[in-house]
């Protein structure tokens, strides 16, 4: 387990103090993949480097199955920090290096036995898919290759823990998609946590298990994707989630349905599974008669999940909270009015 304990983190300048972090605190289990998402500068890349004792907090603690790195000695450091891989976005290969050579440089660095290195080499970089480059340069190789490559550099010392900084950040959305595969299967086969810091909502979307949003140094929303997916909190969340989940209605079919907020009340129905689109209508149009409309349906997949979302307009000036929500007892759905400028 990782935990994060009112983590505080300053950085001197010549000017002033900067706060990167305040008061940050939540925890990652064994075994899970995590996302980290936010914007560049929200303190993600700051907070992660504390894992492997990079950076220090300047208040707070950070611990690592129970080990705080800030405590540790150089010789206790350098054995947690074998059990703690990276991975990069811009790959951080050795362009005189063959892809062999790249992958075996922490065995070698760590004085393995040469048949131990040349075995544990060709493991991973089968694992990953490689092995027919081998004796392949870095600059042979395609972006996704090349983070392969990485992958099976931070594999090589057998980690407990890997760490992704924005490691799809510089790939097309089909390598990504690749490469999120590629880790999911590390976690699934290897057991192996991971974290992934990112700003990009669908790397969240397509592989992770929880997640913490960031923002001017603070987690200011965390829990399982799932949750926050179906019910954000904060203003920032819902922006990012927006990027893969369209649930705002386009302005042109509010035009074309004649919305005007002083005569109709728009409804978000958000629920998981099976699709019940027919039947909530059904059910609405029982209670409301002729005065619903369907404005706008979408579904999204996260993982094995599905996530359906159903808009409504009401024609109705009255306070309709209470019977909209009676009538959504028996299907179990998120409910949220929304009102659009027109």
């Amino acid at each position: 387990m990782i935990e994060f304990k009112n983590i505080t983190k300053h950085f001197l300048t010549k000017k002033n103090s900067v706060h990167a972090l305040n008061d940050v605190s939540f925890q990652i289990d064994d075994g899970e993949i995590f996302g980290i998402v936010g914007f560049s500068g929200a303190g993600k890349s700051t907070l992660v480097r504390m894992i492997n004792g990079l950076e220090k907090p300047s208040s707070g603690q950070v611990l690592v199955d129970g080990n705080d790195p800030g405590k540790l000695n150089k010789k206790e450091l350098r054995a947690m920090r074998k059990q703690i891989g990276m991975v990069f976005q811009q790959f951080n290969l050795l362009n005189s290096k063959t892809v062999y050579e790249n992958v075996a440089m922490p065995l070698i660095l760590n004085k393995e036995d040469k048949q131990m290195i040349d075995k544990r080499v060709k493991e991973m970089l089968a694992f990953v898919e490689l092995s027919d480059k081998l004796q392949s340069y870095p600059d042979q190789l395609s972006g996704g290759q090349k983070q392969r490559v990485g992958i099976a550099r931070a594999l090589a010392m057998n980690p407990k823990i890997l760490l992704c900084d924005e490691a799809t950040s510089a790939l097309d959305p089909k390598t990504t998609d690749s490469i999120l595969d590629l880790l999911k299967k590390i976690n699934d086969d290897l057991g192996i946590t991971i974290i992934i810091i990112t700003h990009e909502m669908h790397v969240i979307e397509k592989i992770c298990d929880h997640v913490a949003v960031m923002e001017k140094g603070s987690v200011i929303e965390t829990g399982k994707v799932q949750d926050v997916f179906s019910a954000p909190q904060q203003a920032i969340t819902k922006d990012f989630i927006n990027m893969v989940v369209k649930e705002d209605v386009p302005e042109g079919i509010l035009k074309n349905l004649q919305y005007s907020p002083e005569t109709s009340q728009i409804w978000s129905i958000k629920y998981w599974g099976a699709n019940q689109t027919v039947e909530i209508v059904e059910s609405l149009e029982k209670t409301f008669g002729k005065n619903v409309r369907i404005a706008y349906v979408t579904t999204s997949l996260l993982q094995e999940h599905t996530l359906n979302i159903l808009i409504v307009l009401i024609d109705t000036k009255e306070d309709i909270a209470e019977k909209v929500a009676e009538t959504m007892i028996p299907y179990q759905v998120l409910l949220e009015r929304k009102e659009y400028e027109c």
